[in-house]
């Protein structure tokens, strides 16, 4: 049968062949390094339905024999599945489904390949002297497995090009087909191929990057140079600033600390002015008080002295009554008087037969003047009585009104600060009330002339009376 021979080394790695179609791919280390594959073990991939593990690879070279079909490239392939994966991203559903064993029986649905690796020389930044990359594929999954722990793809890439298998270099692996290839190639194309499989691409190409880094970072530096002189510039205005908010703090302390002082001050002068007002307002509620006791008392004099007043108009009727009634009687006597004597003038002609007449009318003439000046003394007596008591009803209602007045002032300035809305509110009542004292005022002077006249005319009177 056909034979492949295997072979492994770090970025300076040189493939080897066999002479089959088989390929060759890197297990062993003859440039001194010591990393290399242990085994691989393989269930479900292509060929291998059941889990197949193989011997124990050596350190040096390595080769697989077989016969046509026993799975020699399959063999190579489930290596470069798991290490040399070309394709740049995840594969396909169709393409997983190409790599999972189709044969008789059941349907393998899932597939795996793990891969040994000897880390002893710690080309693996793993603290580990083995490490285990496994690549587990189904219908719907293609998943990564380091040390038995899930990563992604991109960590298994960075983790192999860190030991020396870079994606840029595809002769980690060297399928027979390319030996040809290599050996017909012209100087130039060899000196390329020789740096790809050197690493150096790998190195220009990081190099490139880096410097790139390097470029963007002096960017970076300069424009975060600008921003700290920008920062700095700032700063010397937030401490400039900081100095103006210092002085407005402390002119603004100062401001407020005289604020206090002027609102204190308010207060408690308000506070005296309300003192001074509820001390007002206790003196006005006792003259209130004694105002009220006063009216009460002047009231209770009112109902007297009204109650005499009523005895004293009663009796004036009467002694009115009883005046008409001495007029009357007063003027049929001067009537009877004019008779008698113009009788008597009559029967003065008469002879000595009428003397016993004009004896008689001069005896009734006697008795009527008798009787005029009983009459007269009668209203002489009663007249001071009258004009006394309507003294004392007049005085009497002087004092009713007066007290009236000033408890009807004391409960205008003790309401007037609630009773009014407003300023205008307040000069519309004053005015209403400034009109109707003036019509008081008016009806009393009314009152008074009515009084003085009935005064007069009943002097007027009695001076005609007593002159007849």
């Amino acid at each position: 049968g056909a034979a492949g021979q295997l072979c492994s080394g770090g970025p300076a790695a040189q493939p080897c062949t066999a002479g089959s179609s088989d390929a060759a791919v890197p297990f062993a280390d003859n440039s001194g390094f010591a990393m290399h594959i242990k085994r691989v073990v393989l269930e479900g991939f292509k060929c291998y339905k059941s889990r197949t593990e193989s011997e124990p690879f050596s350190s040096k070279h390595n080769v697989v024999v077989g016969a046509n079909g026993s799975g020699k490239s399959n063999f190579f392939a489930a290596i470069q599945f798991v290490l040399g994966d070309s394709s740049g991203g995840t594969l396909r559903a169709e393409e997983r489904k190409q790599l999972l064993h189709e044969g008789a029986g059941a349907h393998v649905m899932s597939a795996y390949v793990e891969i040994y690796l000897d880390n002893s020389d710690g080309r693996l930044p793993v603290d580990r002297d083995e490490v285990v990359l496994k690549r587990s594929i189904g219908l719907k999954k293609d998943e990564y497995f380091l040390d038995r722990k899930h990563v992604t793809k991109t960590e298994v890439f960075n983790l192999l090009e860190s030991a020396g298998f870079s994606r840029s270099n595809p002769y980690n692996i060297v399928p027979q087909g390319k030996v040809n290839i290599l050996t017909t190639m012209k100087d130039e194309q060899r000196l390329e191929l020789i740096k790809e499989v050197a690493g150096t691409r790998t190195y220009g190409e990081r190099r490139q990057e880096s410097l790139n880094i390097m470029a963007e970072t002096a960017a970076r530096r300069d424009k975060i140079t600008e921003m700290l002189v920008y920062i700095e510039k700032r700063l010397k205005e937030l401490d400039a600033e900081k100095e103006e908010l210092a002085l407005y703090q402390r002119l603004d302390r100062q401001r407020k600390a005289a604020e206090y002082a002027y609102y204190d001050k308010e207060q408690r002068k308000a506070k005296a002015e309300l003192d001074k007002m509820d001390s007002r307002r206790s003196e006005d509620g006792q003259e209130s008080a004694q105002l009220q006791q006063a009216e009460e008392s002047a009231k209770a004099k009112s109902k007297l002295v009204e109650r005499d007043l009523k005895t004293v108009r009663s009796t004036l009727a009467e002694v009115e009554a009883e005046c008409v009634a001495l007029k009357g009687e007063h003027k049929a006597l001067l009537t009877q008087v004019a008779r008698l004597e113009l009788q008597a003038k009559q029967q003065a002609t008469d002879h000595g037969a009428r003397a016993s007449s004009e004896k008689e009318a001069k005896a009734e003439l006697a008795r009527v003047d008798k009787r005029v000046a009983l009459i007269q003394a009668q209203l002489d007596a009663l007249k001071p009585g009258c004009d006394a008591k309507v003294a004392a009803t007049d005085e009497a209602s002087a004092r009713a009104e007066a007290v009236a007045a000033r408890m009807r002032a004391l409960y205008s300035k003790q309401h007037r600060t609630t009773q009014f809305a407003s300023k205008s509110e307040r000069d519309k009542a004053l005015k209403a009330e400034l009109a109707s004292v003036a019509h008081e005022l008016k009806e009393k002077e009314k009152l008074l002339g009515a009084q003085q006249r009935h005064e007069a005319a009943r002097a007027g009177a009695s001076s005609a009376f007593a002159a007849a």
